[in-house]
Parts: structure tokens; C-alpha cells; sequence
């Protein structure tokens, strides 16, 4: 798209987006009208996940953006809970930290902090625009020249909770790297169950296969499945074939993988 095409697009998003502030502050801060939203946009993944949440649990959002399924956390976990929200981009961050300090239950630690097994100062590659699509790596529509430096770490490193109950992970390609970098925490709470983006287009970018991704829980013990984001069906996959079998249209899913009795 040329820059006359792009100036057009950005004159149209703008002032939409300015228009809908209101209301995205409404949702931010009631949970009931967020989950009534996402299902009438037809997210039902995020059903899934508020149904994996329990007053007193400990849960990890890495890649948060400005708090979407934090704040469900937040409100699923009661005061008696805690979520460690990480999210490195500034403009972002500074949105998930000053809605932090208005929750209700006063339960989210927001970190300035990339998820990875690499810790040090990486550049991430910007989205033009409000897209939260930014990342660690040059995928596709990311402008290589547009970027931002910021401080990745190994949340073994950072986070000593005396147990984890639930991690999602939504990092644009890097997951895998992310969880390399929590494997302490894998291991250490045999009843974690992960929330993960599955893009084998923005996995390929960070130089990782499907069958790496697969192949790492697998050999965690986890068992994963694709989550239809239309009705919410939980679907198993036991191959990465499989897995990349069950990829809607616009071939994004996110998994649910959790260990099994016996498995």
C-alpha cells in the first residue's frame, strides 16, 4: 500500500477508535460485559479461559498488551490471587499499569518485561497503527526499521510464587523461546495448564516448526487442544500434524494444554 493509501486507512481508524474509547474502558473494567462482548464477536476462547480461573489461583499472562485476559485473571482470582502481567512495549504497559492500579482485587504485579530464554535487551519490531501485533521478530507486516529496545527475561528468573496454576502465552512467534525460559516452573507445578497462541506463520518468523512447538509440551507431558474459537469445542491434537489440521481460515487457534492422569 503506498503512503497516500496508508494515510487514508490511518484518517479512517483514528477517529474510530477515539470514538470507541469509552466503551473499551467500560470492558476493561466490568468483566461480565467483556465476556458478553467476546461472545458476541464470536470469541469463545475467551470463555475457555475465564473457565480455567479459580479464586486464590496464580496465573502468568505473558505478552498481555494492555490487560485483555489480565483483567479476567484479575477478577476470576479474587484478592486472594495474584497475576503477574509481562508486556515489554511502553505504550502498552503504561496502559496495563495504570488499569492495574484501579482493579478491584489489587492482585496484578505488570512487569516491563519480554518473556524469553535469551534475557537482554531485544528489538521489537512495531505494528503500525493500534494493532497489539508487535514483536521480536521481522514477521510479516512488521517494518524491520521500526522498532523499539526492550529487556527480555527468563521468568524462572523472575518469578518465585510458591506455585503457578495457570500461564498464557500470546508473544507473536516467540512462544516457544518463552517457554524454554520458564521449564523450573514447568516442572515444578505438575498441574499447570497453558493458554497459547498457536501461528504457525509467526512461529516460522522466530525460526521454530510447528513440530518444535508440539514437540516441546509433548515432552513436557502435556496434552493439547485446538480451541474453535466459534463454539468454544476443546479439540484434541496428538500429533503436530493434527494440530496444524485444526487451524481455522485465518490460521490462528489458541491451545489448551494441560497433563493428564495416567497420561
Amino acid at each position: 500500500m503506498g503512503a497516500s493509501g496508508q494515510w487514508s486507512l490511518n484518517s479512517i481508524i483514528r477517529p474510530l477508535w477515539n470514538l470507541l474509547k469509552p466503551l473499551r474502558l467500560v470492558l476493561r473494567r466490568n468483566p461480565r460485559l467483556r465476556l458478553a462482548w467476546a461472545r458476541f464477536l464470536g470469541r469463545r476462547s475467551t470463555a475457555v479461559w475465564n473457565s480455567m480461573l479459580k479464586p486464590g489461583m496464580v496465573v502468568i499472562d505473558l505478552g498481555a498488551n494492555a490487560g485483555y485476559y489480565t483483567f479476567f485473571a484479575s477478577h476470576q482470582v479474587k484478592a486472594a490471587g495474584k497475576v503477574y502481567a509481562f508486556e515489554p512495549f511502553p505504550a502498552a504497559f503504561d496502559t496495563l499499569k495504570a488499569e492495574a492500579a484501579r482493579s478491584k482485587h489489587q492482585n496484578i504485579v505488570p512487569m516491563q518485561l519480554a518473556a524469553s530464554d535469551r534475557p537482554g535487551k531485544h528489538h521489537m519490531f512495531v505494528m503500525p497503527g493500534h494493532d497489539p501485533s508487535n514483536s521480536l521478530h521481522p514477521v510479516p507486516g512488521l517494518a524491520e526499521d521500526r522498532s523499539v529496545t526492550v529487556e527480555a527475561v527468563r521468568v524462572d528468573d523472575v518469578v518465585d510464587a510458591p506455585r503457578v496454576d495457570v500461564v498464557k502465552i500470546d508473544v507473536e512467534g516467540h512462544e516457544l523461546h518463552a517457554m524454554r525460559g520458564m521449564e523450573r516452573i514447568l516442572a515444578a507445578n505438575k498441574d499447570v495448564k497453558l493458554f497459547i497462541e498457536f501461528n504457525p506463520c509467526t512461529l516460522a518468523a522466530a525460526g521454530a516448526l510447528p513440530g518444535d512447538f508440539f514437540g516441546f509440551l509433548d515432552g513436557h507431558g502435556f496434552k493439547l487442544y485446538a480451541i474453535d474459537d466459534r463454539t468454544g469445542k476443546l479439540n484434541r491434537a496428538d500429533t503436530a500434524a493434527k494440530l496444524v489440521g485444526l487451524l481455522p481460515r485465518d490460521g490462528v487457534t489458541n491451545v489448551l494444554a494441560q497433563r493428564e492422569a495416567g497420561g
